[in-house]
């Protein structure tokens, strides 16, 4: 068991895309896919060494940022 004072503080960011519905819909799945293909590169390419992003859901990613805290 870790000691209080040996804890480490992270986050836990849940990202869901506001109205990526309407991309669907105008332009179809295989263009979605693309663009959020792309997003999670983005996060993975701006994000520190040890941190980890994934795809949740459909719109929705998850990003885990060790010794980060809140702010």
């Amino acid at each position: 068991m870790l000691e209080s004072n040996t804890a480490k503080r992270c986050s836990l960011v849940f990202i869901d895309v506001d109205g990526f519905s309407y991309i669907n819909a105008r332009h179809g799945v295989p263009v979605a896919e693309r663009i959020l293909e792309e997003l999670a590169r983005m996060f993975d390419t701006r994000m520190p060494a040890d941190a980890f992003s994934m795809r949740w859901r459909a719109d929705e990613f998850v990003v885990f940022l060790p010794q980060v805290e809140e702010r």
